[in-house]
């Protein structure tokens, strides 16, 4: 199960970096995959990187630090839903999966007039496709849908092949939902791209992947962090680069009989004083 929860670090140093108080490690891709097993999610270039997730059930209440132009170290609440804080959006490349034609055992038969087989011919695989895929690409591309009526199609034995010859029409011209589908995955399953119809008809054309944010001056959304304990503090480190050290507490006081004697005696003193009366 994929799951981050806040871990609190306080090195045994008289001195730590800042990003110590980060309650989650900022990770790549690579980093991703390899801990949890699968690809982190391709990168959405219309959202902020966010190189940590948290999936505790208190997420979404954080604190983080900003350093100011003078290294002046700051701490500000800020809050989202536990949706955004569970999510990850990490730029890199992601590698989309490829698009496999099943082979099929439907097969064309051809007839003689006379009712015998001329030809028993295989049905090219890349022309099928499932209902589901053929209704979803003419919604898409805004076409009607038909299965295909054509002798050839009305002449296949299907066998044990659950998908069928769909045609979709587009703007009066006619397209097999198959060959339509392999042209969309031809860089991998759900590859970027987009569909173009000129005078060669309707096609896919493939785009560049987006592996970074658009303007480079978007800031990640901050890990969140933890306050310093009593015992730490932030102080300019070298080259006035903030850091966090160990400091020491004063020791707890503690009130003797004799000094709530003494403070009872001054507070009465008080009241006498107040209302002029002689002691």
């Amino acid at each position: 199960m994929r799951e981050s929860i806040p871990v609190r670090q306080k090195p045994d140093l008289a001195q730590y970096p800042l990003s110590t108080l980060q309650l989650f490690r900022e990770l790549t891709r690579q980093q991703y995959e390899t801990e949890y097993g699968e690809q982190a999610p391709a990168f959405d270039p219309n959202k902020p990187p966010k190189l940590w997730f948290d999936t505790s059930e208190n997420a979404g209440n954080y604190t983080r630090y900003a350093i100011g132009r003078d290294q002046r170290v700051s701490f500000l609440a800020y809050t989202m839903t536990k949706e955004l804080a569970a999510s990850i959006n990490l730029p890199g490349a992601y590698r989309y999966p490829a698009y496999e034609i099943a082979a099929t055992d439907a097969i064309v038969v051809i007839m003689s007039a006379d009712g015998s087989t001329v030809a028993r011919l295989p049905v090219p695989a890349v022309q099928l496709a499932t209902l589901e895929q053929a209704t979803g690409l003419a919604s898409t591309l805004g076409g009607t849908l038909a299965e295909d009526a054509s002798w050839f199609a009305t002449s296949v034995q299907w066998g044990t092949e659950p998908r069928r010859l769909y045609n979709i029409v587009v703007n009066g011209k006619t397209y097999s939902a198959g060959v339509l589908l392999q042209q969309q995955n031809a860089n991998g399953i759900g590859a970027p791209g987009s569909w173009v119809e000129d005078e060669r008809g309707l096609h896919w054309v493939a785009s560049a992947q987006i592996t970074a944010p658009l303007d480079p001056g978007v800031q990640a959304i901050p890990v969140p962090c933890r306050m310093p304990d009593p015992d730490e503090e932030v102080f300019a480190g070298f080259g006035n680069v903030p850091m966090i050290r160990k400091v020491a507490t004063a020791p707890a006081t503690t009130t003797t009989s004799d000094d709530k004697l003494e403070e009872a005696l001054r507070l009465i003193r008080l009241f006498l004083t107040r209302f002029g009366i002689s002691y």
